[in-house]
């Protein structure tokens, strides 16, 4: 699937068609989007393409515009002009009536009529129309905001762990440079967001194209053919965790989305810490922290961020004079994090890997398959390779470690559980310590329990000390 975003154009001459080529092609339109879509039906007609038109709330307050529509006798416009007369006739009552609902009115514009879909975004500025001024008092980062909130709605309804790739284009040859500058902004967001969300396939990362035509400037229309160019977009993601611990201390981020909202604020208080605990596990390399505790299902994580997604478009467009002003950085970690955290849940439910049942524990050796093998290591999605032989000699130090063989913990394990300090150091145990517990990679002597069954290792952690193990974990992100 194809997506293509272009800020819309309301000016004098919108309706005029120009030539543009694409890849050799010959097309005659009034938007380069257009132009792309329709190349890409007839290369691939079972594919869908879409032309999503991005409007600034302020455009259609165009008085040279509104003239044009209105002194026009094009029928295919007609019901867009009877709105843009309403302006002229009662410039008061009208202003007030788009203020509330622009989509009343651009509806009725004819390129939505070809686009596939289309949205409004805030501006910025003080506009005059027929002698009625109006001044947009909103933030840029809303715009941001608006337009990402798009992408990864539009994307997360498109996806599935089967779908093939999509594509999104970032059509940047008509609109402002505020718009331009902020649909590109929400791109690299988007990009940075749908890539934590695919570790499992990289190959279902939607690949990003920015889109432009030559310069169409007054006095050249209508005397050549304006050539469209495409330039791929490449982001990197990284194995870093949006937030931390400060964030979910006494509920700071989530109190900061949710306001007065408590159940919302539980939520992602909940979901949050699960996160960080789930993350810090794979990046601290201590995998039986991942049989231990319980974590969401991926399928709940996408429809809550579904949910949470549609709740922030409709927060960002409750007015249109002004926007909320909302802190666009609590908002991003959020979104990333909820989709790193659903990125690495799809990675763990393929392999299998869930709470274990704590009378039977986890084999040793599982985590030996999964973890620490050269070929099979769930590492290599993440790019941390580099745990795999530490992992590898921890593995190997608490089957085989100790100066005599015999003296081993896979041949002195018994099927009753029993603490691994007992296997080691003359049996004496000591205080749990952070440093300890990360240096041997979670297989720390005096939280791990093990037991050997039909020749094999079976481990579990001391539920007592379940408290000092996440706060280690949120403590070392």
């Amino acid at each position: 699937m194809k997506v293509i975003y272009q800020i819309g154009r309301f000016d004098k001459g919108f309706m005029k068609t120009q030539e543009f080529t694409f890849r050799q092609e010959k097309y005659t339109e009034v938007l380069t989007s257009f132009v792309m879509k329709k190349f890409f039906q007839k290369k691939n007609p079972q594919e869908k393409s879409m032309v999503v038109l991005i409007f600034p709330v302020s455009l259609i307050l165009n008085e040279s515009a509104i003239k044009e529509v209105i002194e026009s006798n094009d029928e295919a416009i007609e019901k867009f002009k009877e709105k843009l007369e309403r302006f002229k006739d009662m410039v008061p009552n009208t202003l007030q009536e788009y203020s509330t609902d622009p989509y009343a009115f651009y509806s009725f514009h004819p390129h939505c009529k070809i686009a596939d879909d289309f949205f409004v975004i805030h501006s910025l500025g003080g506009y005059k129309i027929f002698g009625e001024y109006i001044e947009f008092n909103s933030d840029y980062n809303d715009i941001v905001l608006q337009i990402f909130s798009d992408m990864a709605i539009r994307y997360l309804n498109e996806y599935n762990r089967d779908n093939e790739t999509m594509e999104f284009y970032i059509d940047i040859s008509s609109g402002h440079n505020i718009y331009i500058s902020a649909l590109l902004e929400a791109a690299r967001y988007f990009s940075v967001f749908s890539g934590l969300l695919n570790w499992l396939k990289k190959e279902k990362r939607p690949k990003i194209f920015l889109a432009f035509s030559d310069p169409i400037l007054p006095g050249t229309t209508g005397m050549k053919e304006y050539e469209i160019h495409i330039e791929e977009l490449r982001f990197k993601t990284f194995f870093s965790s949006p937030i931390g611990e400060e964030e979910l201390d006494n509920f700071n981020l989530a109190r900061r989305i949710a306001g007065k909202e408590k159940e919302l604020k539980n939520v992602l208080q909940k979901l949050f810490e699960n996160f960080l605990i789930c993350f810090s596990a794979i990046k601290n390399n201590t995998p039986l922290v991942l049989y231990h505790f319980n974590f969401d299902a991926w399928e709940d994580v996408i429809s809550f961020l579904k949910d949470f997604l549609e709740m922030l478009k409709r927060k960002l467009s409750g007015t249109w004079e002004s926007s909320p002003v909302l802190f666009k950085s609590d908002y991003l970690n959020t979104i990333l994090s909820l989709g790193f955290y659903a990125g690495i849940l799809e990675v763990l439910e393929t392999k299998g890997i869930s709470k274990y049942d704590y009378e039977n524990g986890i084999a040793l050796e599982e985590i030996k398959q999964l973890f620490a093998s050269e070929e099979n290591s769930i590492y290599k999605l993440f790019g941390l390779e580099t745990h795999i032989p530490i992992l590898g000699r921890e593995v190997h130090n608490l089957c085989h470690g100790g100066k005599k063989k015999e003296k081993s913990i896979l041949n002195q394990a018994t099927e009753e559980w029993s603490k691994v300090y007992n296997f080691i150091d003359e049996g004496k145990s000591s205080s749990f310590e952070n440093r300890n517990f990360l240096a041997h990679s979670g297989f720390e002597r005096n939280v791990t329990e093990v037991r050997k069954e039909e020749g094999k290792l079976y481990l579990r952690y001391d539920k007592s000390f379940e408290k000092k193990i996440l706060k280690c974990l949120k403590k070392y992100v």
